[in-house]
């Protein structure tokens, strides 16, 4: 379900020793202090959640405990991210998201008046890095300042690489077909027919320009 409307929330709650031995996310997931899990518990009130640790056990059958509590429909996942990555199901480096917010959000900055690329990009990482993600369209010349003081990822900007994802040196009409690999290979994790993803992905992008 994950790149669905319907996902869950996904909350990592590995202790810091089980994280250092894997500093990877399953797609979409936040990490969240398991210890604090009564203080942000309250956020998910009505919402369904997957709660992950490191093998399934007391870590984060507490923590879904605790979001049962507090009004979530959660849950823990079945042998945790050890089974998760057993299973070759896809894993995103931390190094590669942003800082949270305080309120757990990261935080995204581009240019105003978004055209397709500008709009495909917000829907790529509400879909598949954080759902809560809060996006700021900003003149062009201010993006940088922005950036700078409300700590936002800039992205789609002359000089950043979008979404930290492509290397420096990437060029869409150079590098189509290694793009083309990654879409497939990422269809693949999710197992979904490739033609039913790109559906979605337009489909979703034209709702957004229509609004």
């Amino acid at each position: 379900m994950i790149g669905t409307p319907r996902a869950p929330a996904i909350l990592d709650v590995r202790t810091g020793d089980d994280f250092a031995g894997n500093q990877a996310l399953i797609p979409g997931a936040v990490r969240r202090a398991w210890a604090d899990v009564a203080q942000w518990a309250r956020q998910y009130r009505g919402q369904q959640v997957i709660v992950t640790c490191r093998a399934g056990h007391g870590v984060s059958q507490g923590a879904a405990a605790w979001l049962r509590q507090s009004g979530a429909e959660a849950e823990a996942l079945d042998g945790g991210l050890e089974a998760w990555t057993d299973a070759g199901l896809p894993l995103v480096p931390q190094s590669a998201l942003p800082a949270l917010d305080a309120e757990g959000r990261t935080v995204w900055v581009t240019r105003a008046r978004p055209k397709v690329d500008r709009i495909a990009c917000p829907w790529l990482i509400r879909r598949f890095v954080d759902r809560s993600a809060v996006f700021l369209f900003v003149p062009s010349s201010e993006v940088a300042s922005v950036a700078k003081r409300y700590s936002a990822t800039p992205f789609d900007v002359e000089g950043e690489n979008i979404m930290r994802v492509f290397p420096e040196e990437f060029s869409l009409p150079r590098d189509y077909e290694a793009l083309e690999a990654r879409f497939l290979s990422f269809s693949k994790a999710l197992n979904v027919r490739p033609s039913v993803l790109d559906a979605v992905i337009w489909s979703e992008i034209r709702k957004t320009q229509s609004r």
